[in-house]
C-alpha cells in the first residue's frame, strides 16, 4: 500500500473501525487509531479477534459453561423467532406486490427468487449481527434465592401468622387491657393504638 492509500485509511477507515467495534465489544483503552495504523489489516483482525475471544472466556468462567449454552440459545431463539417472523411478512409482502414486475416484462417467478435469494441472505446476516451484539452487551444479574416460606403447620406452632405471639404489655406490674388508655398517652385505647 502506497503512502496516500495508507494515510487515507488512517484518516477514514481507523476512525470509523473504533467507532464501530465498540458497539460490539469494548476495546481495550490502549488501543487507538495511531496504535493501529502501525499495524496490518491481518493483525488488527488478529488483535481484535483476541479481546474478543479473552472477553468471551471471562464470560464463561464468570457464569459457568452451562449456563454460557443455556445464555446463548435462549438469545439465539429469541432473535431467531423475531427475526423469522419479519422475514415472512417481508416475503408475503413481496409475493402481493410481484405482479407489477411482469408490467416491467420481466418474470415474475424469477425477480421472486432472486429477491427471496437476496432476502434470506439478509436474514443471515442480521441474525448472526444480532446474536453476536446481544451476547456480548449482556450483563448477569445473580439474585439471591428467596427463602422458603414456612410450613402452614410451623406458622400455626408459632401463633398462625408466622411470627411469634405478642407477649402482654404490663405497666407496673399490671397487665394493660385491650380497652384501657394506652401507656404511651396518645389518648386512644390501647388495642387501636400501640396493642396492634
Amino acid at each position: 500500500m502506497d503512502n496516500n492509500s495508507w494515510q487515507l485509511v488512517e484518516r477514514f477507515v481507523m476512525p470509523a473501525l473504533l467507532r464501530n467495534v465498540p458497539t460490539i465489544f469494548s476495546i481495550a483503552p490502549r488501543l487507538d487509531a495511531s496504535e493501529l495504523s502501525r499495524m496490518k489489516p491481518g493483525q488488527i483482525e488478529a488483535r481484535l479477534i483476541e479481546q474478543v475471544e479473552a472477553i468471551y472466556e471471562s464470560m464463561e468462567k464468570e457464569i459457568g459453561l452451562d449456563n454460557m449454552r443455556v445464555l446463548e440459545r435462549r438469545v439465539m431463539l429469541s432473535i431467531m423467532d423475531k427475526l423469522w417472523i419479519e422475514h415472512l411478512t417481508i416475503m408475503e409482502e413481496m409475493r402481493q406486490g410481484i405482479g407489477l414486475v411482469g408490467v416491467a416484462q420481466r418474470d415474475p417467478l424469477v425477480a421472486y427468487k432472486r429477491q427471496g435469494e437476496e432476502q434470506f441472505q439478509h436474514l443471515l446476516d442480521t441474525i448472526q449481527h444480532d446474536v453476536v451484539h446481544a451476547i456480548y452487551h449482556m450483563s448477569i444479574v445473580k439474585k439471591e434465592a428467596p427463602r422458603p416460606e414456612a410450613s402452614p403447620m410451623a406458622r400455626v406452632a408459632v401463633g398462625g401468622t408466622g411470627t411469634a405471639r405478642k407477649q402482654p404489655v404490663r405497666v407496673g406490674g399490671k397487665k394493660i387491657g385491650r380497652n384501657d388508655p394506652c401507656p404511651c398517652g396518645s389518648g386512644k385505647k390501647y388495642k387501636h393504638c400501640c396493642g396492634r
